[in-house]
């Protein structure tokens, strides 16, 4: 609260104050919206916690994990907790609450704050999930759970006979239980420097005020000194992205001339980092990612596997027949294949005379493709949809021995990462590609740009494949020469960068086409012209998906 204005902060306080009926006193944390905003709900539930169990039963709960490294954490399910309990209870003697609740609710599935969900949920999963959850049914609107995820959110919450006495043995019980919460992990040691991927403003929506001396370490002012000081010589943004990511695809050397390629001119506060998605260390964050994106994947694909599996063979055999009418061939006889007329006085001589021909295609023409797949938290509703098309796809021209790879790509950060789920030459792994998953937001230009320093100059029968909503946005912005404000990379800004890297692959000779998982045509046009056929779900795929190829195979032959 030190940088917030006096009268911001007893405007702060007083929505506490209003909840809890007393005064003058200084509240254990304060609310704020996505936004960074004073959040009025957020602080009237604050104050109705204070109201409900007690000032000193709340001080003590979040004195609790003072020291706590994942402190913030568990801030945001306290008051989840308490927000449940405390609604249920004020109801019964202020009935208008629940329109509180409902602005609320409403406020916080906005439009206008879906680049900060996405933070979120790439931050803390869980609580996004819970909190997407109930704000949905507070509107009445449907949103779909995993099933751990679905057990947790009927089960995470306080029984209504919680008072005072019981309040923080309840709270670290449910903490424990489905949070893993370890109160001998609780002291941080005064050189430990935590640094994170995720210091966005308006991430989570609560903040510690200034409070009583028990609430204070005492050697803050000396550890903080201590903290900076440490913190100018060391910066461990990349090993949180190989946490998250995976181990480095390249050597270093290797990944520092990509990035003085790409991180350049509007992205050269960026930069570009490629993976297997694989990792040694068990406790690393990818292994649970990975676990939960295949478990959520393959689950959906599986539930209709004998209709994709047709769909692979109808997509296969359409790519089959426009590979057919497009390259060169040379006819020879044969035993069986169409009769020719003027040979077939020859089956009345010998055994099986080659009286028929057929046609030999060149395959001198062969060409390559990359599926890149939009790996940003705005298709975290289409994930497994993505997935199960990806691996459609690649069985598909798999069974017509088309080489080809497949990459996602998604932004946290300063750091776009590029993860091979399927190299050139390698073998369709299921386990591989069904491990994609939706994570931070899309620099789109920058992936463009990491794809092209992969690519020849002068690629020959190329196809670049994208599957994305058309819709590039990220939290940091396009750097600007001289003195013009740097430009928020969203909206028209975002989608010229796009275009602009786009055309620099066109250049190269590599043909682009789309699958749109969004009705953004506009869009969509913008960027790839005619080349793109809206995917509503994957019905569609095998007819659409085959004339898209068969459209950039024709081009590829001119």
């Amino acid at each position: 609260m030190n940088n917030r204005s006096f009268n911001e902060e007893n405007r702060i306080y007083n929505q506490i104050y209003n909840g809890a009926k007393l005064y003058n006193f200084k509240p254990p944390l304060v609310g704020f919206d996505l936004s960074g905003n004073p959040d009025f709900y957020t602080n009237l539930i604050i104050g109705l916690s204070i109201k409900y169990f007690g000032k000193d039963t709340i001080d003590k709960l979040f004195s609790l994990r003072e020291n706590n490294k994942n402190r913030d954490r568990f801030d945001l399910f306290a008051i989840y907790l308490l927000e449940d309990i405390c609604y249920k209870r004020e109801y019964q003697n202020r009935p208008h609450i629940k329109t509180l609740r409902y602005d609320y609710a409403r406020e916080f599935l906005a439009d206008k704050n879906d680049l900060r969900r996405r933070n979120l949920a790439l931050k803390e999963n869980l609580y996004y999930s819970l909190i997407m959850k109930k704000c949905s049914d507070i509107l009445g609107i449907k949103y779909k759970l995993s099933e751990k995820e679905n057990q947790i959110y009927n089960n995470f919450s306080l029984d209504s006979s919680t008072n005072p006495m019981n309040l923080s043995c309840e709270i670290l019980y449910l903490f424990k239980k489905y949070l893993n919460f370890s109160e001998k992990k609780k002291y941080i040691s005064p050189l430990n420097i935590s640094f994170s991927l995720f210091n966005i403003k308006g991430v989570y929506q609560l903040e510690r005020s200034n409070r009583a001396d028990i609430f204070k370490n005492k050697n803050a002012s000396t550890n903080n000194f201590i903290e900076k000081f440490v913190a100018r010589r060391r910066n461990s943004k990349r090993e949180e992205i190989i946490r998250t990511f995976g181990m480095p695809l390249f050597s270093l050397e290797k990944e520092l001339l990509i990035n003085e390629m790409c991180a350049v001119d509007k992205h050269k506060k960026s930069h570009v980092y490629f993976t297997k998605g694989e990792t040694t260390n068990s406790y690393d964050i990818i292994n649970s990612l990975n676990q939960k994106a295949r478990e959520r994947n393959y689950t959906y694909y599986k539930e209709n596997e004998n209709k994709n599996k047709r769909i692979i063979n109808r997509l296969a055999k359409n790519i089959k027949l426009s590979l057919n009418s497009i390259n060169d061939s040379d006819t020879y006889t044969a035993k069986e294949g169409m009769l020719v007329g003027s040979l077939a006085w020859k089956a009345k001589v010998g055994n099986n005379p080659k009286i028929f021909s057929k046609k030999t295609y060149d395959n001198k023409d062969a060409f390559r493709v990359t599926i890149l797949l939009d790996g940003s938290n705005s298709l975290l509703y289409k994930q497994e949809i993505v997935a199960s098309e990806a691996y459609i796809l690649s069985m598909a021209l798999s069974k017509n021995n088309i080489n080809h790879r497949i990459i996602s790509y998604s932004t946290v950060n300063d750091y776009t990462a590029l993860t091979f789920l399927k190299a050139f030459d390698e073998r369709t792994d299921v386990n591989r590609i069904f491990s994609y998953k939706t994570i931070g937001f899309n620099r789109d230009g920058l992936a463009m740009r990491a794809i092209s320093s992969i690519t020849e100059k002068k690629a020959k029968n190329e196809l670049l494949l994208i599957l994305t909503d058309a819709s590039p946005s990220d939290i940091k912005p396009l750097i600007t020469e001289g003195f013009s404000l740097n430009k928020p990379y969203k909206g028209q800004t975002a989608l010229t960068d796009y275009k602009e890297e786009i055309n620099q692959l066109r250049k190269k000779n590599i043909k682009i086409a789309a699958l749109i998982h969004k009705d953004n045509p506009e869009n969509a046009a913008y960027l790839f012209y005619k080349d793109f056929v809206r995917i509503n779900d994957l019905n569609n795929l095998a007819n659409a998906g085959a004339r898209l190829i068969k459209n950039q195979i024709k081009k590829l032959n001119k």
